[in-house]
């Protein structure tokens, strides 16, 4: 599940920097459970969480009909044009700092999308396309290539440096 990719870097994050405050980044169910509460009448899984979520029955997934009958995801709506540059290609940057991290199911949406979009996000070879980082949100975009400079604004000066004794990374 591509909620578990996200979770892994959280935690490999946590692992090199054990000071770094994520307790923000929940599990996909949960992160709907906390901003949506009474509005999420069935929580045993996640389909079941975003099926009985008030707070989603007024969105419907923007489609386009193709022929009758017959629809595909709206290729000019929001959710696809941004979700890919803004959401997983700063989590795929953020694994490959982290060593090319694997991240099989975030490199097959971004893959999935990039070939309705007409921009190569991902290289053949699984790494972000250093020519269109400047349609993205990642990290590298703004000349943080590194972990520490990543994390240096959300940690104390004395922490910055700091590697827990455990850490693989």
């Amino acid at each position: 599940m591509l909620d578990n990719e996200l979770q892994q870097v959280k935690y490999a994050l946590l692992q090199r920097f054990p000071a770094l405050d994520l307790s923000d980044v929940l599990p996909m169910g949960d992160r709907v459970v906390k901003h949506y509460g009474k509005d999420v009448s069935d929580r045993s899984s996640l389909l079941q969480i975003f099926r009985t979520n008030l707070g989603y029955a007024g969105c419907a997934t923007p489609l386009t009909e193709v022929s009758k009958g017959q629809f595909q995801p709206a290729l000019n709506s929001r959710l696809f044009w941004e979700d890919i540059p803004y959401g997983l290609c700063i989590l795929k940057n953020m694994a490959e700092m982290l060593g090319n991290f694997p991240t099989p199911r975030i490199d097959f949406m971004i893959r999935w999308h990039q070939q309705y979009m007409g921009v190569e996000f991902l290289n053949p070879d699984g790494q972000l396309n250093a020519r269109e980082l400047w349609r993205t949100g990642a990290p590298n975009k703004y000349g943080i290539h590194s972990l520490e400079d990543l994390v240096s604004t959300s940690l104390p000066k004395e922490m910055r440096n700091y590697r827990h004794p455990r850490s693989r990374i």
